[in-house]
């Protein structure tokens, strides 16, 4: 029995976990029995990868076919069972969960003859203190590690569907996982690098020279795991929800919604790269007392509460993010323009700005190279995120902001009024008459 003590709030905890096994190889043994993975490939599914692959001569294509094939046809669906579905039960019901549907991928790749088996994890990344716990309850996830040109590559079947080469196809950072392999005995180290990026260019301008607010247009570039997330909700749902899905952090306090903007999506067929833009159709408060701050990176920089810790905690999900803003130089801009450069053993970190004829530009760019880090560096990350932050932050002017500079338009228009007018005068003129006939 293993008892882990972990801080929650001002108190001390302990949870208690039980050994199911002597060993890791216990633990091997008994899903090696559970998946039956020296059964053969059936006739069924060798059919079926001879259907999925027919006209393809590339085998890395063709282990790239199988691999599109059952994360988009087999739908995923969780139902707690120990032992995975049969994969010919799987293929006729078109559903599995992670252990299921793990299971058809590796005798579907048996079928072409690649090496693959089992990797048990676990999806939000394995806490070290769990490494010679025994146990299967350490995991709650399936996947499977396949051999190809003598590197390993994983690939997680219960993914959205990955589009590009095999190589492309990334996963999370489980950190730790078991491989069901005979004889394997102990937990291996998995490498992990995420393919994601998030690119921002937004441009600020005023629309008339005595408009009172600015308007605003981003072109936004999705690459990796992020690309195929939004392809997945644009086919699924259409480009409203694809804007809902950044329209909180990237539209922050614009009140803003996908009623008074322009919106418009595109994505390559063959690659996890997709594009979103949007043009907002009314005129919103950009600046707070002449600061700016780069949404949505400003946004991203949180990690979880001090009670919610554990023996490691996840770090800012701000990925590789390349973001420019090229603001209008208003007539109250007094800025100089400089650079910061900043990187640690979890992040890199770099803004530079510049002022080109009537523009400024504002370019933050930051890359995350650790997903999780063990607790006791949650101070420093705290530090080191009140520094972003502040760095972030870029005041325009030291003096004082003309409120027509910053507020929702607001100008008072002549033909808002008319109506009022009219009758104004009409009541006038009425009020006139009658005192003229009452003199006469």
């Amino acid at each position: 029995m293993l008892i882990l003590k972990f801080q929650a709030g001002t108190e001390q905890k302990r949870k208690f976990i039980f050994f199911d096994e002597a060993s890791w190889n216990d633990c091997v043994k008994l899903n090696i029995e559970n998946f039956e993975l020296d059964k053969v490939p059936s006739q069924e599914i060798v059919n079926k990868v001879r259907i999925i692959t027919k006209g393809i001569s590339n085998k890395e294509d063709k282990v790239n076919a199988v691999l599109n094939y059952v994360q988009e046809e087999i739908h995923y669906l969780d139902y707690d069972l120990i032992e995975p579905k049969k994969p010919e039960t799987v293929l006729k019901q078109e559903f599995g969960d992670c252990k299921s549907k793990s299971l058809l991928v590796i005798k579907m790749l048996e079928c072409l003859g690649v090496k693959s088996w089992p990797l048990l994890v676990k999806s939000v990344g394995l806490d070290e203190r769990l490494l010679n716990v025994y146990s299967g309850q350490a995991f709650d996830h399936c996947v499977v590690e396949y051999l190809y040109e003598g590197e390993s590559l994983i690939f997680d079947p219960t993914l959205v569907p990955q589009k590009g080469k095999i190589w492309e196809k990334s996963v999370s950072d489980f950190r730790y996982g078991l491989r069901v392999i005979k004889d394997e005995r102990q937990l291996t180290k998995l490498s992990w690098k995420s393919d994601e990026i998030f690119d921002v260019v937004a441009l600020i301008s005023k629309e008339k020279e005595r408009a009172r607010s600015c308007s605003i247009s981003w072109e936004i570039e999705f690459k990796g795991q992020l690309a195929n997330r939004q392809n997945y909700i644009y086919k699924k749902q259409g480009v409203k929800s694809v804007f809902e899905t950044v329209s909180d952090e990237l539209l922050y306090n614009s009140f803003l919604s996908s009623k008074n903007c322009s919106i418009k999506y595109s994505f390559e067929e063959k690659k996890p790269k997709s594009t979103l833009k949007i043009k907002s159709n009314k005129s919103i408060k950009i600046f707070d007392e002449g600061e700016f701050i780069p949404y949505p990176l400003y946004a991203k920089l949180k990690i979880p509460e001090r009670e919610e810790l554990s023996k490691v905690f996840e770090l800012p999900k701000v990925i590789k993010t390349n973001q420019l803003y090229k603001i209008q130089k208003l007539r109250w801009i007094d800025y100089k323009a400089d650079s910061t450069n900043f990187q640690n053993d979890w992040l890199k970190y770099q803004r530079e700005s510049w002022i080109k004829n009537d523009t400024v530009y504002l370019s933050f760019k930051t890359e995350l190279l650790k997903s999780h880090l063990d607790s006791i560096r949650y101070k420093d990350v705290e530090e080191t995120i009140d520094f972003l932050k502040n760095d972030m932050t870029i005041l325009l002017s030291k003096k004082a902001v003309p409120y027509d500079d910053i507020v929702i338009d607001s100008t008072p228009k002549i033909k808002n009024y008319l109506p009022t007018i009219i009758i104004f005068i009409l009541i006038v003129f009425v009020g006139l008459m009658a005192l003229k006939r009452k003199k006469n």
